[in-house]
């Protein structure tokens, strides 16, 4: 958080601190991501699906918010005075983070000291299966989210919406997502085998492209959007769920956690970079979006092996 807070301050001044900041941003949030399922694992081993839901809720919420009023604030206060603000917010999260310190976890973390489970720790995390299962899907769903959020409002635009509606619609999908930040994770916990959910996830979205695909209309749109919404948000959701599901102690959860995020973002950031390359050699988003809808497949792939096996280190 200290590093989150000192970032966002250093990105207020000059291009080069504007570019170390970002750096930091960039590392700050990375840890957080993958502390995040293992605090969970920690404090409550008892409510995964329950204690997954909020966070991930407040993630989703956290950002249409930003997504929504950060021009507006910007344009009141100025940028520079909003990121001075934007600093008040780690600092009240350390604040947080101490009390939290005082917090005793669930008694359910005697499986922490379990004698069957620390031998299975010394396998390396990069030999398991399972574990590059998980990578794969955590990699293809964000790089579908980040396509989608990157590339949405140029296809609508280019479709006949203006930039104002496009940015909408964007919105639309952002506040469709909510939902699955809630249902998802508490399925998730309450089922041992996944495949119901993952054909789920595949049909949402493979029902938001083809809706992209066939109509230029405002209700194809709009009913893409949520669709897709939905889609993005119960795949993140599942992915941040099955870290802790998949794990039977921290220590495994943080193995987990760091390898699908570290590897997967990687594999992410190249989505939207490819798709605009595409885009700008064929003037077209139709063999984009069929692409798009390639990965889908090999995201559902990625999920229906994660569900053949219980645990990532059995």
């Amino acid at each position: 958080m200290a590093i989150l807070g000192l970032g966002t301050w250093l990105r207020i001044y000059n291009f080069t601190t504007l570019i170390v900041g970002t750096l930091l941003l960039g590392c700050a949030i990375a840890f957080l991501n993958v502390l995040a399922p293992t605090t969970v694992a920690v404090y409550y081993p008892a409510s995964l699906g329950k204690m997954t839901s909020i966070y991930t809720l407040a993630m989703t919420l956290s950002s249409a918010a930003t997504a929504g009023f950060s021009a507006l604030l910007s344009k009141i206060l100025g940028w520079r005075s909003l990121f001075c603000w934007l600093v008040l917010l780690p600092l009240v999260a350390l604040l947080i983070i101490a009390a939290l310190g005082r917090i005793h976890p669930e008694p359910a973390t005697a499986v922490v000291s379990q004698p069957a489970t620390k031998p299975k720790q010394v396998a390396s995390v990069w030999h398991q299966p399972l574990a590059w299962a998980l990578t794969f899907f955590m990699g293809l769903q964000s790089l579908l989210f980040y396509t989608i959020l990157t590339w949405l409002p140029q296809i609508l635009s280019d479709q006949g919406r203006s930039q104002a509606s496009a940015g909408l619609f964007l919105g639309l999908l952002q506040l469709a997502s909510l939902p699955m930040s809630v249902i998802m994770p508490n399925l998730v916990g309450r089922r041992t085998k996944q495949a119901p959910l993952i054909w789920l996830i595949f049909a949402l979205f493979i029902g938001g492209f083809i809706c992209l695909l066939v109509s230029e209309s405002i209700w194809s749109q709009a009913l893409s959007c949520i669709l897709l919404g939905l889609g993005t948000n119960a795949a993140f959701t599942m992915s941040m769920t099955l870290f802790s599901l998949k794990t039977k102690t921290p220590a495994q959860t943080t193995a987990v956690s760091g390898m699908a995020q570290s590897v997967g973002y990687l594999l992410a950031a190249t989505g939207p970079f490819l798709s605009g390359v595409l885009y700008a050699q064929l003037h077209s988003w139709t063999l984009v979006i069929i692409l798009l809808m390639i990965i889908v497949l090999l995201q559902t792939l990625c999920g229906l092996l994660i569900d053949r096996k219980e645990q990532v280190f059995d």
